[in-house]
């Protein structure tokens, strides 16, 4: 269960997932080739090491909904860094009506998970600058898109006891080029083949996506989904499934009015 609190925390529609590499690797498609020092994902990750975006200079809005078995959590929350502390997070809606008074008590209680200490929105800059493009192969390109494909060097995420388990997962990337700065649109960090580890558990399935874009007014990259969808057999023959659905809309930039 560890591994799969762990990799929940970098955290989540596939089919925003504009072609994946593994479509595109058939007898077909071109021989991948190594990632270059000076292409397109390289760029893009040293982008993200020296532009990480401040929280603090948006306001938006975050919609959870989580569903495990027969549980489901559906909540609507924003944040204003403009209010003060205490009162930067406000909570929308649950399950797609307006909080209850228990809604807005069971909000302010530290282990709900409301997002409130969730570093999420950075994500970008956490994950992203921490790859190494010599780990990457390119998959295809073209004017608009470069597509890549990592294999087995995930474990900069992880912690020592959930390392292991990056052995066995695949990493799909797209990098935008409508721009003079590329930038990583989207990750997809996926299990190909079920898994297992003696005496934690089966992992049936396992899949993430991150979709990212870019701010019209700052030129930040911000977060836009993540999805995490988990099948697994723990022991006892327990088993869980679960998908989660995270959402970021409605950023307002307020660099100037907060420097």
């Amino acid at each position: 269960m560890a591994v799969l609190c762990t990799l929940a925390l970098f955290s989540m529609e596939p089919s925003a997932f504009v072609q994946t590499a593994q479509a595109q690797t058939g007898d077909s498609a071109p021989p991948q080739r190594q990632a270059r020092a000076d292409g397109p994902l390289a760029q893009a990750i040293a982008h993200a090491a020296d532009n990480k975006p401040e929280r603090s200079h948006y306001s938006y809005q975050h919609h959870l909904v989580m569903v495990a078995d027969d549980e489901k959590t559906d909540r609507r929350t924003r944040f204003d860094p403009r209010q003060p502390d205490g009162a930067q997070w406000e909570l929308l809606a649950v399950d797609g009506a307006a909080p209850s008074v228990k809604d807005l008590a069971d909000y302010e209680q530290p282990d709900l998970g409301s997002g409130k200490s969730s570093d999420s929105f950075a994500l970008y800059g956490e994950m992203i600058a921490k790859l190494d493009w010599q780990d990457a192969t390119l998959v295809s390109i073209n004017d608009r898109e470069a597509h890549y494909r990592i294999e087995g060097q995930l474990d900069q995420w992880l912690d020592a006891e959930s390392a292991a388990f990056a052995e066995h997962l695949k990493s799909d990337l797209v990098v935008d080029l409508s721009s003079d700065a590329p930038f990583v649109s989207s990750m997809r960090i996926f299990a190909p083949a079920p898994f297992s580890k003696p005496m934690v558990a089966k992992i049936k399935a396992f899949e993430t996506l991150f979709t990212f874009n870019r701010h019209a007014k700052s030129g930040d990259i911000l977060p836009q989904s993540i999805e995490i969808g988990v099948s697994l057999k723990a022991l006892m023959f327990f088993s869980v499934d679960s998908q989660t659905d995270i959402s970021f809309s409605d950023f307002v930039y307020l660099g100037s009015e907060i420097l």
